[in-house]
């Protein structure tokens, strides 16, 4: 490990005590001899957030675009949620959906985390810029098939590799193509945290940007598990077609109040007539998937299977598959997209109902979307 903290530069840095964060050389496929100015030339600023700073960046041997978040060393606490981040994206690479890690220094004042470059940026620059044009939210069908993306990668998450992202929103939903809702990917698992094997344990109240944070997070004695992401999921769902926030006030207490008696419904009412008409056009179906993924009681929250088999995404997913279908009948189907802790503090930066049978296999669905994602890939 120390091999590879100081393979930037000659800086010594004590490993921090947590097992998880006991990076050794497998931690890149290749540990770093240079440093970060000897292989990559800074561009120009992408954004600026609190554990952060991210540019475009350019490899110097083959000219090839990535960004890179450049975070300045400040404590050992701050160095090791680096290290946190940078384990969990070495345990998911090749996963589709998730920004891939390419390359890590370290030298004595910042670290750098080189990522895949998504030329389509944040799925929240894309909402702005309808807002801009008063536009509202995002088409249904393009929501549909980034939130079955979003479930998809959240699923394997939580059940293949228990980690909870903690952080979800439009803001780390990225986009490799910015007409291709399904080329998302998942980014900033800054806060994100590995469920304890003891299920009657909780995460950390830690959590990220108020509107998306869920109800128990905010609750003592409320247990905290890899619901929340759901929750979060439903609240960028919410934004995402309405185009505005499902409990966000001008001040923090009245949102609180708003996620913790979960009064969106009487949010969106006294709203402006046209907010309340972008509610009014949104589909039974969506409705039924946002109901459900915002409910107070973690354990009537809709999980992650539930919500895949929802009614909003099978009629979407299928009529866009079944169009695929006819229109290469004659082809072999190939690929579109596809620690714990106690504490009652809560950091800011940020029986289940059971889903209606679908009327075609699930397992075809999620046969044909995988192999539209390879293509997605290799195009």
């Amino acid at each position: 490990m120390n091999d590879i903290l100081s393979s930037s530069s000659s800086c010594t840095v004590s490993p921090p005590a947590e097992s998880l964060l006991t990076l050794d050389c497998t931690i890149l496929d290749k540990k770093n001899s240079n440093f970060f100015d000897d292989v990559y030339d800074i561009d120009q600023l992408i954004n600026e957030g609190s554990y952060g700073t991210v540019f475009k960046a350019f490899h110097k041997g083959t000219n090839e675009l990535f960004a890179v978040k450049i975070v300045d060393r400040v404590s050992q606490n701050a160095d090791t949620v680096i290290l946190r981040e940078v384990s969990m994206l070495h345990d998911l690479k090749d996963i589709p959906n998730v920004v891939q890690l390419v390359d890590f220094f370290i030298d004595d004042d910042h670290m750098y985390i080189v990522q895949d470059y998504a030329k389509g940026g944040d799925v929240m620059d894309q909402l702005m810029e309808r807002r801009e044009k008063d536009e509202g939210g995002i088409d249904e069908l393009n929501t549909c098939h980034l939130i079955y993306a979003l479930l998809r990668t959240v699923k394997t998450l939580h059940q293949d590799h228990k980690i909870v992202h903690c952080d979800i929103k439009p803001d780390n939903i990225l986009l490799k193509d910015s007409n291709d809702y399904s080329s998302m990917q998942l980014c900033d698992f800054g806060l994100a945290s590995y469920l304890p094997k003891n299920k009657r344990a909780s995460l950390s109240r830690r959590c990220g940007s108020l509107a998306y944070t869920a109800p128990e997070i905010m609750t003592k004695n409320k247990k905290v598990r890899q619901q929340i992401d759901m929750w979060s999921i439903g609240c960028s769902l919410f934004l995402l077609l309405c185009g505005y926030q499902a409990f966000e006030e001008e001040t923090k207490s009245r949102t609180i109040a708003n996620i913790k008696n979960c009064s969106y419904c009487n949010h969106h009412i006294i709203m402006s007539m046209s907010s309340s008409s972008t509610w009014n056009a949104i589909s039974d179906e969506a409705k039924e998937l946002i109901e459900n993924l915002l409910l107070l009681d973690p354990k009537k929250r809709w999980t992650v299977n539930q919500a895949l088999e929802c009614d909003w995404i099978t009629k979407n997913i299928v009529s866009s598959t079944d169009k695929i279908d006819n229109e290469y009948s004659t082809n072999t189907m190939t690929t579109l997209i596809t620690t714990k802790s106690n504490s009652d503090d809560i950091l800011f930066e940020q029986e289940p109902k059971k889903g209606k049978t679908s009327f075609f296999s699930r397992q075809r669905l999620q046969r044909t979307y995988n192999n539209l994602f390879k293509k997605n890939m290799n195009n």
